[in-house]
């Protein structure tokens, strides 16, 4: 069984993967870091030197692997965008349990202040620019996150104990098959 996290950017999709994957014993695949490791450098950089086109093309080619390569228990943490290349949206919903990670507004604005810098579509953006940025870019992805979801968790007050225990009570029991 394939579990994919998927929501905005600092949700928290890689800190409640790792926490999942644990609790569950499984392996963890950020698809983030995947991707740096492959890329050599950082998503931002690859994003500035490429552009978005070229990214969504090696971000399906890897998705592509995990599900055509991985006949085990799996947590993956996929890209905040990932679910926007309507093919990457498809791969994922066919071959996976995906659990959207609801994260408010305001919540995600306090976890995405800090680090924006490392986010490429937030890295030059004010304060207000970030909160006008969120605002826009959660109302053009939370209908795709929604139609790929088999549940949602709400992630906006960190208990991860808890969102844990959500996830794990949604799933199905683990069978020898997987």
């Amino acid at each position: 069984m394939i579990i994919s996290l998927c929501g905005f950017m600092g949700a928290g999709k890689s800190t409640v993967g790792k926490f999942l994957s644990n609790y569950l014993g499984t392996d963890f695949i950020d698809l983030d870091n995947m991707l740096e490791k492959r890329f050599g450098c950082s998503i931002s950089d690859y994003f500035a030197k490429n552009g978005e086109e070229p990214f969504r093309a090696e971000e399906y080619s890897a998705l592509s692997e995990i599900f055509t390569e991985s006949k085990k228990n799996l947590v993956l943490a996929l890209g905040g965008g990932t679910l926007t290349k309507p093919e990457s949206a498809e791969l994922v919903k066919n071959n996976s349990i995906v659990i959207y990670l609801y994260c408010s507004e305001e919540a995600l604005y306090k976890r995405l202040v800090k680090g924006k810098a490392k986010r490429p579509l937030l890295a030059d953006k004010s304060e207000e620019g970030l909160r006008e940025e969120i605002r826009l870019l959660t109302a053009k992805r939370e209908q795709i996150y929604k139609s790929a979801a088999n549940f949602t968790v709400d992630t906006s007050i960190w208990g991860l104990n808890r969102i844990v225990g959500q996830i794990a009570e949604l799933l199905p029991p683990p069978s020898d098959e997987d």
